[in-house]
Formats: structure tokens, sequence, C-alpha cells
């Protein structure tokens, strides 16, 4: 079940970036515990993104992810329990039971 959930919020992941970078995605890949399978209820998704044409500057940079972040959110409402941004913008959504 838990592996189900992680799988369908990653491919909402995908979708949003692929909507929102367009042909400026080059690359995404997802590293530790979910690309492993030993990923728990309250394990976030490790991604990295190489997208052209992004802003100079590291807090610019990481803004182009929020309208990816936003429509995560929306999307995976009902597969995950919360879903919300942390201090340094890394997405953290919780795939754990439903409350």
């Amino acid at each position: 079940m838990l592996h189900e959930r992680f799988e369908a919020i990653l491919a909402a992941l995908k979708s949003a970036c692929v909507e929102h970078y367009g042909d400026r995605l080059v690359s995404a890949a997802v590293f530790r515990s979910v690309a492993r399978g030993t990923m728990r209820p309250d394990s976030d998704i490790d991604l990295l993104l190489v997208v052209g044409g992004l802003p100079r500057g590291r807090m610019p940079r990481v803004g182009t992810f929020d309208a990816v972040e936003s429509r995560l959110c929306v999307r995976t409402a009902k597969t995950a329990a919360r879903c919300w941004s942390r201090s340094w913008h890394s997405l953290a959504v919780y795939a754990g039971p439903q409350s």
C-alpha cells in the first residue's frame, strides 16, 4: 500500500514538472529511500531537477518550484494526507495513514 501511494505521488510529481517546465526540463532524478524502495510513511521525496533557463540566484531558482509544488499538493490531496513546504522549499508529502 505504501509503495502504491508513493508511486501515485511520483506520477503526479512527474506530470507537474513536465507541465510547468516544459522543454526546459532536461532531467529529473529521485534518490535516497524512495528511489531504493525503502521509504517509510514519513519519508520525503528527494528530487534533483536539471532545468534550463532558470533565473540567477539560489532563491529565485528554488522559487520556480513553487508552481510545481502547488500542482502536486492539489493532485495528491486524495493520495497524501498532508502536503507542505519546508523552510528550504524542499517538498515533503506525507504518505502515511489518512487522517
